[in-house]
C-alpha cells in the first residue's frame, strides 16, 4: 500500500483472491477500483463482485478487452466525481 502513498493510483489488478480489499480500507484507499483475472469459478463471480470487485476476467479475456473495460470503468468514476467548486476570495 505505501505505493498509493506514494503516488496516485486509480486501479488495481490482482490474480489471486487476498486481503487486498480490506488492506485498501485500511489505508483509506477504497476509492481504488479493483478488477481481477485468471481461473475463477463461476460460483465465485457474484459474491467477489458483491464485495466490490468492479471487474473479473477469465481466461480467454484479450488485453485489448482488458484495457478498453478499464479506461472505460475509470472514465465513468472520473465523470461521477464531483469537481470540487473554488472558493470565493
Amino acid at each position: 500500500m505505501s505505493a498509493r502513498q506514494q503516488r496516485q493510483t486509480d486501479s488495481v489488478g490482482v490474480l489471486l483472491h487476498d486481503r487486498l480489499d480490506d488492506l485498501l480500507r485500511e489505508q483509506g484507499a477504497d476509492d481504488v477500483l479493483v478488477f481481477r483475472g485468471g481461473i475463477i469459478p463461476e460460483a465465485d463471480i457474484g459474491p467477489l463482485k458483491e464485495l466490490g470487485v468492479a471487474g473479473i476476467f477469465t481466461p480467454g479475456a484479450s488485453m485489448a478487452d482488458i484495457t478498453a473495460w478499464l479506461e472505460q470503468a475509470l472514465d465513468a468514476r472520473e465523470s461521477a466525481t464531483p469537481t470540487p467548486q473554488k472558493g470565493n476570495s
